[in-house]
């Protein structure tokens, strides 16, 4: 797992703590983790992580991302694409 081995800086948010236990099983839960920097292959620099429901995440500087589900993009006034 790329997690045990980074040396980006990572900041969880969303339902990091969540009690229930079906949450994953929800179609529309997802981990979406968006980095700053890319080297090959390999996100890294400040990442963040983030586990919950669909909403718009600010993500400025992103330059990786990976997703356990499909996602969409917001525009800057929050509307998803």
């Amino acid at each position: 797992h790329w997690l045990a081995t980074t040396d980006a800086e990572l900041t969880f948010i969303g339902d990091t703590q969540s009690h229930n236990p079906l949450a994953k099983r929800d179609a529309q839960f997802t981990k979406v983790t968006y980095c700053s920097q890319r080297v090959h292959i390999i996100c890294s620099g400040v990442c963040t992580v983030y586990q919950g429901s669909p909403k718009c995440l600010n993500a400025p500087n992103t330059n990786c991302l990976a997703a356990t589900t499909n996602v969409g993009f917001c525009d800057p006034a929050g509307s998803a694409h």
